[in-house]
Formats: structure tokens, sequence, C-alpha cells
């Protein structure tokens, strides 16, 4: 697997006097013709480490590469310390990308779901549930899974702006 861009973006609180809900987003793929952006993991800091903490780790080991860079875990977490300290607010999400809820009524979780899938109006076709979520509607990203994320980006928005920010390569690992 191949990461080429990866963007952190900064919403509102789950609760009331906590922290902000983080989004943590990937483009990655086999090749540079055949990518995809996805949500890799959403919460607060500490959510966003573990899945950090594994991809660094696959990253040694060759199981997912940077174009142009070999990369230890060090510089692979360096990376990621520094767009977490700088998230883009959540606003430029919908401006960069078309989000959808998409949620089968075979996963494993549906149950815990469906009184929302119903609250909120999802689009039923055949045994998938769909919503397309709006700036307005943010909270959806927060109630339902990662796995039913779908981001599709605008074509308009040149992602590059954003997102080209080189590995920087460290000899000692600090996270703090």
């Amino acid at each position: 697997m191949i990461e080429y861009n990866s963007i952190i973006f900064e919403g509102k609180p789950r609760y009331e006097n906590s922290e902000t809900e983080k989004y943590l987003l990937v483009n990655e793929g086999e090749s540079e013709d055949n990518t995809k952006w996805k949500v890799l993991t959403k919460g607060w800091d500490y959510n966003l480490w573990c899945e950090i903490g594994e991809r660094a780790g696959r990253a040694e080991a060759r199981e997912i590469t940077i174009p142009g860079s070999t990369i230890s875990i060090e510089n692979y977490i360096s990376k990621y310390k520094k767009l977490i300290k700088k998230p883009i607010g959540i606003s430029k999400l919908f401006d960069l990308f078309t989000i959808f809820i998409v949620i089968e009524e075979e996963h494993k979780d549906f149950k815990y779901y469906k009184d929302d899938v119903e609250k909120y109006g999802f689009t039923k076709d055949s045994t998938t549930y769909r919503q397309e979520v709006r700036r307005e509607e943010e909270y959806l990203l927060i109630i339902f899974p990662v796995s039913a994320i779908r981001l599709f980006i605008k074509e308009d928005q040149p992602l590059n702006v954003l997102i080209d920010q080189p590995i920087e390569h460290t000899d000692q690992l600090s996270l703090f």
C-alpha cells in the first residue's frame, strides 16, 4: 500500500466540555492512478495515535510506503505529530469532499444505528442505507462508525495545496 497524502480535520467536541473530534484521512492505493481517500479513524488525539502507531510499524516493515522516501517509525510519527498540532477546520472537509454515510443492514453493529438511520431519514436501497452529510449535519460523522463514511473529492478542489507536507527525518523518537 502506498500512502500519498494525509490530512487531519478538527470538528466540534463530541460532548460538552470535551476535546474536539478529529478525523484522520489518508489518500492511499496500489498506484498513483488508483488511490482513494478514506477516513482511517476519528475521535480525540489518543484515538488517532492508536492508528498512527500501527501504521508507523507497518511503514517501517515496508507494508506501507511513501513515495520518494524510506521511512522509520520515528519519521512517520513525526509527520503525524505535526498534523495533529495543526489540524484543518472541519468546514474545509466539506469544501473538499462530498461526504456520505453508507451503512449496510449486515454491518455487525447495525442494530445500534437503526434508530438513527430512521431518525435522520436515510434513503434505503435494498439492504443499504445512505445519507449525504452536509456541513450543518457534522454530528452524523460523530454518530456513525468510520467504516460507514464515504468521501468523494470535489473536482474543483486542489488538495495538494493543503497536504503536500514532506516527511522530515529524525534520529530519535520524541512524542512530546
